[in-house]
């Protein structure tokens, strides 16, 4: 049985949507099971971007661009996910293959990814890290 770990990031939800469907490419294939997992936000509410904006949302600008609204699918989007496990480093060590889904962010990953994949670097830096086979 093949086991892929199916990662990702979602603040608005979008993505949490294509790992749905990963997931269901999965599930067709014979002798492939999956794991979807998520990557965490950050535990420190005054680092995450989208409660910054929460102080933003009461202007006129604000609610001229619906950044209350924004807020308000964030927090939904967030508590429709806490029941996906989070990821750890033993789901990606136990896993045959890893799909990876993160939106972008000023043309680069989000913070939180960065961070997650951060932790991971000890794969590559350990006997028993993911390419430990390759001795």
């Amino acid at each position: 049985m093949t086991t892929i770990a199916i990662v990702y990031y979602s603040a608005y939800g979008h993505i949490t949507e294509l790992s749905e469907a990963v997931a269901e490419g999965i599930g067709a294939v014979d002798g492939a099971v999956y794991r979807r997992l998520r990557i965490p936000e950050f535990s420190d509410p005054a680092i995450r971007v989208a409660l910054q904006r929460q102080n933003q949302a009461s202007s006129k600008l604000g609610k001229r661009f619906g950044l209350t609204k924004r807020v308000e699918d964030y927090e939904k989007v967030q508590q429709e996910q806490a029941m996906i496990p989070v990821a750890t480093m033993d789901d990606l060590r136990e896993a045959d293959g890893i799909i990876w889904g993160f939106p972008t962010y000023l043309g680069t990953m989000p913070g939180q990814v960065k961070s997650f994949l951060d932790q991971a670097g000890q794969f590559c830096t350990t006997e028993k890290g993911l390419f430990s086979f390759m001795k």
